[in-house]
C-alpha cells in the first residue's frame, strides 16, 4: 500500500475521514485541487480509505497532521465545497434548459393537436356540403359586413390634412403603413392623425370619435403629451423645458381622455399580460378582445411594426417567422374590425444597398404584401417641408408613385397645407436661420484668442 500511496497522501486521506468526508467527497476534493491519481492509487484509495480508524489515528501523536496540512486540507476544503456549487449551479441551468424545452415541444405538440382537430371538423363539415342549399347566416353576415364597409368608405376620415383626402383612405378593412427613417416622423406622422381623428365626429354614429394606440416605441405617458402639445398648439422638441403649467395641462388632458376612452393608450408596460405590445401573442390578445367585446374604436395606431419580434408561447420562434404571423393576424384583423388600422415601420436609408421602398423595411417586406396602403415620410428640415411618397394604394387609382407636400409648422409642431401663406412664413424662417448663424460665426471668431491679440480689437 505505501508503495502506491505516499505518506503525504496518507496523512491527507486519514484528515479527510477525522472531518467525516465520504469516499465520493474525497475524490470530488480532489479533483477540484487538482490532484491526479493513477488507476492503482484509485484502487488503494478504495480499499484504504474504508478501513481508516480514526480514534487509533488521533491516538499517534506522531501521526497528528502538521499546520502546513491543516492549512492544505482546509484549502481542498474549500476548494471542493465551490467545485460542487458550480457543479450544481451548472445541473440547474440544465434542468431550466431541459424543462424550457419540454414546454416548447408541449406548444408545438398542442398546436399540432388543434390543427389536427380543426382538420377533421372541416373534413366532415366538407362531406355534407352542398352548395345548392344556401348558407343563409353566412350571406346575411357578408351582407351587413360589407354595408358597414361601404357606409365606412363613403364617410371615410380625415387623415391629418385635406390635401390627403383624395389619397389616404382611413377607413373601415384597410390597413395603412407609414414607413420612415429613425428619428423622420413617425411619432410626430401618428401623434398628429390621432389628433385629427380625435376632433371629428364618427360621420354614421355623429360620437365624437375614439382611438386605441398600441406603442412599443414610447411610453403612454409620452404618447398623451405629443397629443396634447398638438390641442395646444404647442412644439413639441425638449421634454426638459415643459413648464409647470404645461406639465398640468398635459395631466388634466391625459386623465379626460382616459376617463373618457376616447384615447386609449396601450404600451409595454401593460398589466397582466408578457409583452403587451412587443409580443405577437399580445398583440393579438388587444385585437381579439376589440372583435369579442365589439369595442367601437373609430381607429387603431400601432407603433412600430418591428417591435413585435418575439413570440412569449414559443421562445424559439425567430423574428422572421413571428413577422409574417404577425403580418397574416394583421391581415385578419383588418377584415373583422370595423375601424382602420394605421402602423408604422422602420426603413433603411435610402443611400444604403437597398434602394426600393420594399427592400428598405426594415426586417421584413411581408407587411407591404399585407398593407392596403403604404407612404413613405421624408422630411426636408431646411424647408420646412414633409413628403408623403406613396408606393402602394389599393383603393385609390392614380395615386402610387405621387407624393403629398405639406408644410412643418416649427411654432406649433404640425403638419399643415403647404400653401403661399406658409410658404412665406417659412421664407422668413429660413432667413433668419441664415442670420442666426450667421451671428453665431462672429462670436466664435469674437471670442477666439487670435482675435483678442488682433490690431482691430486692441483699438476697439
Amino acid at each position: 500500500m505505501s508503495d502506491v500511496l505516499s505518506n503525504d497522501l496518507q496523512k491527507l486521506l486519514h484528515g479527510y475521514k477525522q472531518k467525516g468526508l465520504t469516499l465520493d467527497k474525497v475524490f470530488s476534493v480532489m479533483e477540484a485541487t487538482g490532484t491526479r491519481l493513477s488507476v492503482d492509487q484509485i484502487k488503494c484509495v478504495q480499499e484504504f480509505y474504508p478501513t481508516i480508524e480514526i480514534k487509533s489515528y488521533q491516538s499517534q501523536p506522531s501521526e497528528k497532521m502538521s499546520e502546513a496540512d491543516i492549512n492544505k486540507f482546509k484549502e481542498s476544503v474549500a476548494a471542493a465545497a465551490e467545485f460542487e456549487n458550480r457543479k450544481q449551479a451548472v445541473q440547474k441551468v440544465e434542468l431550466e434548459v431541459r424543462e424550457k424545452k419540454s414546454r416548447v415541444d408541449l406548444v408545438k405538440y398542442q398546436q399540432q393537436h388543434e390543427d389536427i382537430l380543426k382538420s377533421d371538423a372541416e373534413r366532415k363539415a366538407a362531406q355534407s356540403l352542398n352548395l345548392d342549399q344556401p348558407q343563409d347566416a353566412y350571406f346575411l353576415d357578408a351582407m351587413t359586413d360589407h354595408q358597414k364597409y361601404l357606409e365606412s368608405a363613403k364617410y371615410r376620415l380625415r387623415c391629418m390634412l385635406p390635401c390627403f383626402d383624395n389619397t389616404i383612405p382611413l377607413f373601415a378593412k384597410n390597413l395603412l403603413l407609414f414607413g420612415a427613417k429613425t428619428g423622420e416622423g413617425k411619432s410626430s406622422t401618428a401623434a398628429q392623425i390621432i389628433y385629427s381623428v380625435l376632433n371629428q365626429n364618427n360621420p354614421a354614429t355623429d360620437k365624437p370619435c375614439r382611438a386605441l394606440v398600441l406603442t412599443n416605441e414610447e411610453t403612454m405617458g409620452e404618447v398623451y403629451t405629443r397629443i396634447a402639445f398638438h390641442y395646444k398648439k404647442w412644439p413639441y422638441t425638449r421634454l426638459d423645458a415643459i413648464s409647470e403649467d404645461q406639465r398640468k395641462e398635459v395631466e388634466r388632458f391625459q386623465t379626460e381622455m382616459w376617463e373618457s376612452k376616447r384615447l386609449v393608450v396601450i404600451d409595454n408596460a401593460f398589466p397582466n399580460i408578457r409583452q403587451p405590445t412587443t409580443s405577437l401573442e399580445g398583440l393579438e390578445h388587444f385585437l381579439e378582445s376589440l372583435v369579442r367585446n365589439k369595442n367601437d374604436f373609430d381607429l387603431i395606431v400601432i407603433d412600430y411594426f418591428q417591435k413585435i419580434s418575439s413570440s412569449t408561447a414559443n421562445r424559439s420562434a425567430n423574428s422572421t417567422d413571428v413577422f409574417t404571423r404577425v403580418c397574416d393576424m394583421l391581415d385578419d384583423y383588418r377584415k373583422r374590425l370595423n375601424c382602420p388600422i394605421v402602423i408604422f415601420a422602420q426603413l433603411y436609408p435610402s443611400n444604403s444597398d437597398k434602394t426600393n421602398f420594399e427592400d428598405r423595411i426594415k426586417g421584413r417586406k411581408k407587411i407591404l404584401e399585407t398593407a392596403t396602403f403604404a407612404a413613405e415620410i421624408e422630411p426636408d428640415r431646411d424647408d420646412y417641408k414633409t413628403y408623403f411618397r406613396i408606393h402602394k394604394n389599393r383603393l385609390v387609382q392614380g395615386t402610387v408613385g405621387t407624393t403629398v407636400t405639406v408644410g412643418f409648422d416649427r411654432e406649433t409642431g404640425m403638419y399643415v397645407t403647404c400653401d403661399i401663406p406658409f410658404q412665406q412664413k417659412a421664407s422668413q424662417w429660413k432667413q433668419d436661420r441664415k442670420i442666426k448663424v450667421a451671428q453665431e460665426v462672429v462670436d466664435r471668431i469674437d471670442d477666439s484668442p487670435s482675435a483678442a491679440q488682433s490690431p482691430v480689437r486692441k483699438q476697439s
